[in-house]
Order: structure tokens, then C-alpha cells, then sequence
């Protein structure tokens, strides 16, 4: 007997069959699709006048969401910098208004010794901001950058471990 060529009508039943196997491999993966992406570690940070307070105070590399509270009477903000220095002794600087009078003095974020990653600019109290970053594992300072805050202990340090 010769070899007689495929027609459409002898494919069309291997069509449907393989049809039939998508909508069954996609039917029991559909839920590997229709999941939320796992969004990363969330931190919980109070700020108080005059503390800084991270919740955990460890996370795991990543995408990391700070979700800032300012429980305090006065405008706060955090920021977030890597270093390998005592989180009491950060390099600091005079700050001064558009006048030039001195406010008092702020974590100087231009030095060497540290590396800014970013900030949740000031907010007022009773308020909440959120920023998400990410971070590499390391020793992170979160503190509050107003004029004499730092030097009043709003500093805490948060650890990212792989």
C-alpha cells in the first residue's frame, strides 16, 4: 500500500487531541498564574518623639516596604542608609536655614563612610508613608534627619540577611 499523505480531515482529530492537553495543563497550572507575586518583607516603623522603632528589626534581602507611622507631636522623616559605622556615631553636620542660622545638626548622608539608599521625606505627625527599596544584605541605620533628632536617639538599626 503507498504512503498516502496527511488530509486535514486524518490532523484534525491530533488537533483537538492536543487542544485537549493545553486546557488540561493550563487548567491545573491556572493557579501558579492567578497568584499575587510575592511582594517582599514589610518593616513597620514608628517614629516617636524621639525614637525610631523597626518591625522586624531583621529582613531578608529584597524588595523591602517601610511602612512609616510618625506617632510623635512633631514632622518626621526616615531615612535609610548602609554602613558599617555605630549607628550612635554617624558623621554629622550644622545645618542651617535659608538665613544661615544655625538649626542644629544632621547626619551628614554626603560622607564617605555611609551610603544614602533612600527617605521617606518629612511627614506630620499622625500620618503614615510607605517607600519601598531594595536592599542588599548589610547593616541599614534608619533615623530621622530633622535638625536634632539623631542627636536626641531617633536611630535604630535594621539587619538584611540573605
Amino acid at each position: 500500500m503507498p504512503h498516502q499523505k496527511p488530509t486535514f480531515r486524518t490532523l484534525l482529530p491530533l488537533g483537538f487531541i492536543l487542544i485537549a492537553i493545553d486546557f488540561i495543563i493550563l487548567g491545573f497550572s491556572q493557579h501558579a498564574f492567578s497568584q499575587p507575586a510575592h511582594t517582599g518583607t514589610i518593616v513597620d516603623v514608628t517614629l516617636q518623639d524621639f525614637s525610631v522603632d523597626p518591625n522586624p528589626k531583621t529582613a531578608k534581602a529584597g524588595w523591602i516596604t517601610f511602612q512609616a507611622v510618625n506617632a510623635g507631636t512633631s514632622t518626621h522623616e526616615l531615612v535609610i542608609l548602609h554602613t558599617d559605622l555605630n549607628p550612635a556615631n554617624l558623621p554629622r553636620i550644622v545645618e542651617k536655614d535659608n538665613k544661615g542660622t544655625i538649626t542644629g545638626h544632621i547626619v551628614n548622608e554626603e560622607h564617605a563612610a555611609v551610603e544614602p539608599i533612600d527617605e521617606i521625606e518629612e511627614f506630620p505627625a499622625g500620618t503614615r508613608k510607605k517607600k519601598k527599596v531594595f536592599l542588599s544584605p548589610g547593616r541599614y541605620v534608619l533615623f530621622c534627619n530633622v535638625p536634632e533628632h539623631y542627636d536626641k536617639g531617633m536611630y535604630a538599626t535594621l539587619n538584611v540577611v540573605k
